[in-house]
């Protein structure tokens, strides 16, 4: 279990969906980072849908921003400028 895992299951037992929300999303980020874009989908998208319960604007519109970066992480795709 990760402490990412950890504050979730936390922030559940609180009833903190706002807290859950970003612990999640940062979840999401920690394996982006790591180049692992199919761990990062599933709590980024459990983000979205806590912010968007508790309507956080601004934390849904992270989590969508997060998610959008998701599918190509893995992908090396080149630059190219004309």
């Amino acid at each position: 279990m990760t402490h990412f895992d950890s504050a979730v299951a936390r922030f559940d037992e609180l009833d903190d969906v706002h807290s859950r929300a970003e612990a999640l999303r940062l979840k999401g980020m920690a394996a982006l980072y790591r180049s692992d874009a199919a761990a990062a989908e599933d709590p980024i998208a459990q983000s979205l849908i806590a912010f968007r319960q508790v309507e956080d604007r601004r934390g849904e519109a992270w989590a969508l921003q997060n998610l959008s970066r998701a599918p190509g992480q893995e992908v090396d795709r080149p630059v190219k400028f004309q």
